[in-house]
Formats: C-alpha cells, structure tokens, sequence
C-alpha cells in the first residue's frame, strides 16, 4: 500500500526512525512509510500517484482555504480520507466561513479518520458517512529513559480548556508534590504563579527522557491523540485521565474517570500514593496494554484492513 501524507509541516520525503522529533503525526507517516506533504504543495503532484492520501488541515486556514484540498486528494489517491485535528468541537471556535470550508473538506473525501469511539461517533453523525479511527502510535526505537526518578506530578497541558489544564492541576495538588508541565504553544501568562515549574518545549526524545523521571501523571484533556497518556503508559507512569480517551482507557482502566468525576480523580491520586502495591499494579498494567493495544505492528494492520475495506468500496 502506497500512503501519502498532507500536513501543514514544511517537510517532504518519508520520515526515518531516528527522526528526534517523532511526535504523533510523524509517527503515523513513519509507521506506514509514507511520502509526506507539505499541505500547501498539494496541487503540483501527479494524479493517481498513492493508493491512500490522509489530511491533516491546519488550525490556522489562513495559507489553505483557497484550496480544495478533498478534490486534490481525491485526484492523487486511490482511497481519499481527513485526519481529525485536536478534539471534535474545536474547529466550532474558527470563523464561519472557515466551519463551511472545514465541513466541505470533509464530506469531499472518502471517509474521515478520528481519534477516540466518542470523536467516531460525533463526525459520523455529523457527515452522514462512515468514519475510521487512525490509532496513536509511538517509535520507540531511540527512546532513552532516565535513571533520576521524582517523586512530583505531572500534567498533560497548560492551562487551557484544550488540555483542561486547571482540573489536571487540581486534582495534582492533592498530593502536595510539586507540579510540572510541559511549555506549549498555549501556555498562559503567569502560571508559575500556581507554583507549576515548566519544561521547555523540545523534541520528543528529550521529552520522553524528562517525563520518564516523573513518579505520576495527570492528563484531562478532552479528547485527541491522547499521545500524553500514552507516553506514560508506555513509561509505567500511572496517570488519571478521562476515559473517552481511548489511550487512556486502555493503557489506565484503574485511573480512568468520568468527564466531571474530579472527586474520583483525588480519591485515585492518593490511593496511588498510599497504596505502593496499587500504583505497581496500575504500572505494571500500562506496559502490558502499550503492547497489547498500541504497538506497531498492531497499528499497520489496521490500517491495512481499512484501506482495503474502503478501496473496494470505492
């Protein structure tokens, strides 16, 4: 199967397995040897070039909304499809006129790629049509782990209703530890202030490296890759999240709560400090459903049947 991948990032070519950055869009080109994009570039290539074409469209349609990205995918590909990006209501914030163009894009392809059952279930109501979900994956090839172990939190995202920062940070201070973040691009002015203390933002490697030192984990963000959750699991990190994400529900099914269950969330946090033979347990259980759920090889067959499914269909 020949897989071309569309993104807003400014790379061609495939993406090798010692690439420092291998977040999770990278991931997924790499995992299925694909021939990445430049989003923006999309119209100079070759018709009936790949047999799948995945999209990922940009937040910021600034550079693209003159494009009909679907139509050209539809042109280069054999099976045409759209990832989603970032949870399933997020694009409701852009302008009307983007929301038109979004909505357009996506029922102009073949199907839709989504993230997590609750993502499936929203855009396949939305569009009328059927959609996939495109697992997360990680390489893990070069991941080194450090030997320094904290006994500190952290958390999943800034201070944003993206990552539902506060709750993540609520439920953390329970522990009266003290509490890392990460430094995205939607960091708030002044959350030192809370007495979280920030890791620069850097590749995925070094940031596999830094949390690896972390004791335990909290991530409430709503829905996504949930590649957060993930990394832990894949580290024994125990974390608390909720279980609408599917990284989390799979790798953490012990520390997986409702949407609003804040109070099951502290109840966790200190039953994973008190309890040395609990949060082994729920460590323990992470690395066992990384491998079981989210490995590799796991991931390529399932795309494999899903290019097949929707190739004989179209």
């Amino acid at each position: 199967m020949k897989v071309a991948f569309f993104t807003e990032g400014g790379y061609q070519g495939k993406v090798p397995k010692n690439n420092p950055n291998m977040r999770t869009d990278m991931a997924w080109v790499h995992a299925l040897n694909a021939d990445h994009y430049p989003i923006y570039l999309i119209e100079q290539l070759p018709s009936n070039s790949y047999d799948l074409g995945i999209a990922i469209l940009p937040k910021i349609k600034d550079k693209i909304r003159q494009l009909d990205v679907s139509k050209e995918i539809n042109r280069i590909c054999n099976v045409s499809s759209i990832m989603q990006e970032s949870n399933y209501f997020m694009w409701q914030d852009e302008s009307i006129e983007d929301q038109i163009w979004y909505l357009n894009m996506l029922n102009g392809v073949d199907f839709m790629f989504t993230h997590n059952n609750i993502d499936q279930q929203y855009y396949s109501g939305l569009l009328n049509k059927q959609c996939e979900k495109l697992p997360s994956v990680m390489i893990t090839d070069y991941v080194e782990t450090s030997n320094k172990k904290m006994d500190a939190v952290v958390i999943g995202g800034n201070l944003v209703a993206a990552y539902r920062g506060l709750d993540s940070y609520m439920v953390a201070r329970e522990l009266d530890l003290p509490i890392y973040a990460i430094s995205s691009g939607r960091k708030k002015l002044n959350e030192e202030l809370l007495g979280i203390t920030h890791i620069p933002w850097t590749t995925w490697l070094d940031w596999m490296k830094h949390l690896s030192k972390f004791k335990y984990g909290v991530q409430f963000g709503i829905g996504g890759a949930g590649s957060f959750n993930l990394n832990c699991a894949y580290l024994g990190i125990p974390c608390i999240g909720l279980k609408e994400l599917e990284s989390q529900q799979l790798c953490f099914p012990d520390l997986s709560i409702g949407d609003v269950d804040l109070r099951k969330g502290k109840e966790l946090i200190h039953k994973l400090k008190n309890d040395q033979d609990f949060y082994n347990h729920c460590s323990k259980l992470a690395k066992e459903n990384y491998k079981k759920y989210f490995a590799v090889e796991k991931f390529y067959n399932t795309i494999e049947n899903i290019y097949t499914k929707h190739k004989n269909e179209y």
